[in-house]
């Protein structure tokens, strides 16, 4: 499947093309209560009224979504009838609607988890209202049920269709902004030393990294030359790593979001710089000293050094450190909580004590 990419603002002619191509009558729409306020809430309310197209609003979520969402989510789509699934929002809302896209043609009477994902043909249609998941470009989810987080994958969840238009940016608070802005920094820095790294996804991360340099000051400022050009780093980084998967930093950062209630970017980004320090302890190595020059290089730092500080420059700017007084008996519990599939994506092996020791640095 090549995803459909429909860049415009406060515009959607494109849209009103693409749902009459495909007949669509019945959306079924996964959102928070806010996406009614911006640009894409008010054209899905007037498309009600103007073309008699029916919409079927799912809000019974959270973030950090959990399986019984999902499972709710399933029931009410198919009682909707819809003909396609939409996802307004950020990273929760994203998941959600893959998760109803990928359960909905399996047999409802089984936990879905227990069954093999089948490819289907619901159409499936986001809108990013956030530019740092990247989660339009990829094809995995993530929700949580009894506390474990779990990863959902399948090729067919890449959103068919994605409609980019940066007015929607425009009321996200400047946490918000600066937590996203480096949860994409730290999609495209990952993807580049990912062992899964290719040159397509080189070519991605790059771009990604390069656009979000020359426009941080802009999207924290709420510019609009900024926004759009943060939504595109965004995509660019989530399609990255859809191809390479995260590593280390993303993989020890989901514990501390959960533990000291701080947003995922800015989990990923304190995780990050210590995960970075030490893959320069290992940097000796031919192979990683080249996958970090080539962040530097995109960073337009002349060294890898250089770029490490860069990006700790950032974190400096925008406040966002992490600094508790963590015993070891929560080091213990943050080192167990990491998912050892993704640091199989990590350039070095991490033993259980090098995970301690990087979460002591971390929190202190």
């Amino acid at each position: 499947m090549t995803q459909q990419v429909i860049e415009t603002k406060n515009s959607y002619a494109a849209f009103d093309h693409y749902i009459k191509e495909k007949q669509i009558q019945k959306i079924f729409l996964v959102c928070g209560k806010s996406s009614d306020r911006l640009p894409i809430g008010e054209y899905l309310s007037s498309l009600e009224g103007k073309q008699e197209i029916e919409i079927f609003r799912f809000r019974d979520f959270q973030p950090n979504p959990e399986y019984e969402s999902v499972e709710k989510g399933v029931c009410a789509f198919l009682l909707s009838k819809a003909e396609c699934i939409m996802a307004i929002g950020g990273g929760s809302a994203m998941d959600v609607a893959k998760c109803i896209k990928a359960f909905a043609t399996l047999n409802q009477e089984t936990d879905f988890l227990k069954q093999s994902i089948m490819e289907n043909d619901i159409p499936f249609i986001a809108v990013p209202t956030t530019a740092g998941t990247g989660s339009e470009a990829t094809h995995f989810a993530v929700i949580y049920r009894n506390g474990e987080k779990l990863s959902i994958a399948h090729k067919s969840l890449v959103p068919e269709l994605v409609v980019m238009d940066a007015e929607n940016l425009k009321t996200l608070p400047l946490y918000q902004r600066q937590a996203t802005m480096l949860d994409a920094l730290c999609h495209a820095i990952e993807a580049c030393w990912s062992v899964n790294a290719i040159a397509e996804s080189d070519a991605y991360a790059k771009t990604a990294i390069k656009q979000i340099m020359q426009c941080q000051d802009a999207y924290l400022q709420n510019e609009d030359d900024g926004n759009e050009r943060m939504l595109k780093a965004a995509y660019y980084a989530g399609k990255a790593i859809n191809i390479t998967k995260t590593t280390a930093a993303h993989a020890m950062s989901y514990k501390l979001t959960s533990m000291y209630g701080i947003a995922h970017g800015h989990a990923a980004a304190v995780c990050l710089s210590k995960v970075w320090e030490h893959l320069l302890g290992s940097s000796n190595e031919e192979k990683i000293a080249e996958r970090l020059q080539i962040i530097a290089e995109a960073m337009g730092c002349n060294d890898s050094y250089r770029a490490l500080q860069f990006f700790r420059g950032i974190i400096d700017e925008n406040k966002l450190h992490l600094q508790k007084n963590a015993d070891e008996k929560t080091i213990e519990l943050l080192a167990d909580s990491v998912n050892v599939e993704r640091l199989n994506n990590h350039p070095v092996t991490l033993s259980k004590e090098e995970l301690r020791q990087l979460y002591r640095d971390i929190l202190s």
